[in-house]
């Protein structure tokens, strides 16, 4: 117990303290207010996009524009809807991404070009946009000439859309919630791949995977070394065209070598119900009707892109989907195990909030 001190000396004692921790108080503010938490600087990040730039984003990302529907319907999937500020013209048709971003200021697109007025208008953050075709990188240069945050993302495989989606929760803050989705397709995919992988090779089906989407010229555009190429031998079957062509991207092909190759299963792809049909209708011809798939009923449509429900092979987590689907129409004995439903469900509750 201390003794000896009167009234007069505590009150000037408890003035003092009072201003120690006033001081105190102040500085703690400016330490905080000039970048610093915890002891630990803050401030930008740097990140490295898929086009191995190092891209500098604010330490938190509040406003950003998203030039492609499948990054947006990601960006969306992991909970940072509100994040997206502007977007550009392919957003607007998908069946996949809340109204409430569809409607958002359009700033162009990547092949007509960017309304870059209307971007400073937005005043981002930062820019989400595919590279490597179109005016890609006229666009990211023109952006990065006005200090803009440009990140950039491709796929072409199904690890490039894990990737580009823990790049865009890392970019959006929303790491866990990116990380969470990706686990998922992780291992719904591997159980799909395992199960191809058992299949033994006399007992893999030769499946012709294309479009007739300029079948008016008498040709067929057959996937070759692409996204929905790979889906074909990731469960299971022999792509025909992957065979022949190699390392070719798309092929044309006329109905001659189709007939020389005479598949087992042809998937059909197509970006809308009505031009599907259609494509399917024109294998009734007397030409198609020689091949063994449409002899035998193997012939399937499946639905690509976002401008209608239950378009499932797109880069997004619908893929899913799409690939299930494929791998029980190519081998339906092999993957009676997966369950399509089950898979949707997860998708819509925990993601998407939306009937897919």
């Amino acid at each position: 117990m201390v003794t000896g001190l009167n009234k007069r000396a505590l009150t000037k004692i408890q003035a003092a303290v009072i201003l120690v921790l006033i001081a105190a108080s102040t500085a703690a503010a400016a330490y905080v207010a000039s970048g610093h938490i915890g002891g630990v600087p803050s401030g930008p990040v740097s990140i490295t996009d898929m086009n191995g730039r190092t891209v500098q984003l604010p330490e938190t990302v509040e406003r950003a524009i998203i030039l492609n529907s499948y990054w947006t319907e990601i960006a969306c999937a992991i909970g940072t809807a509100d994040k997206i500020v502007g977007v550009s013209k392919d957003v607007a048709p998908s069946a996949f991404i809340p109204d409430s971003v569809r409607n958002l200021t359009n700033v162009g697109s990547l092949f007509a070009g960017i309304n870059m007025e209307a971007v400073i208008a937005l005043d981002p953050d930062v820019v989400i946009m595919d590279f490597g075709y179109g005016k890609t990188t006229e666009i990211v240069q023109s952006l990065e000439n006005l200090n803009i945050s440009v990140v950039c993302l491709f796929a072409s495989s199904f690890q490039d859309l894990l990737n580009a989606t823990l790049l865009i929760g890392k970019t959006l803050g929303a790491e866990q919630k990116a990380q969470e989705l990706v686990s998922f397709m992780t291992t719904t995919h591997s159980s799909i791949t395992s199960i191809a992988n058992s299949i033994p090779a006399e007992a893999k089906p030769e499946v012709l995977i294309c479009d007739m989407s300029v079948w008016g010229q008498g040709l067929v555009y057959t996937y070759v070394n692409t996204s929905w190429g790979q889906i074909i031998v990731d469960v299971g079957g022999i792509n025909v065209a992957i065979e022949e062509f190699g390392n070719s991207s798309w092929v044309k092909i006329n109905i001659e070598k189709v007939l020389a190759w005479d598949p087992d299963t042809i998937v059909m792809l197509g970006r809308e119900n009505a031009t599907l049909t259609s494509q399917l209708d024109s294998l009734n011809s007397t030409v198609w009707g020689q091949l063994t798939a449409v002899k035998e009923g193997r012939v399937y449509g499946v639905l690509i892109g976002a401008k209608e429900k239950g378009c499932y092979l797109d880069w997004t987590p619908r893929v899913l989907i799409g690939e299930s689907i494929v791998a029980k129409l190519v081998y339906p004995t092999y993957f009676s195990s997966i369950d399509v439903s089950a898979i949707k469900d997860t998708l819509t509750s925990e993601y998407y909030n939306m009937t897919l």
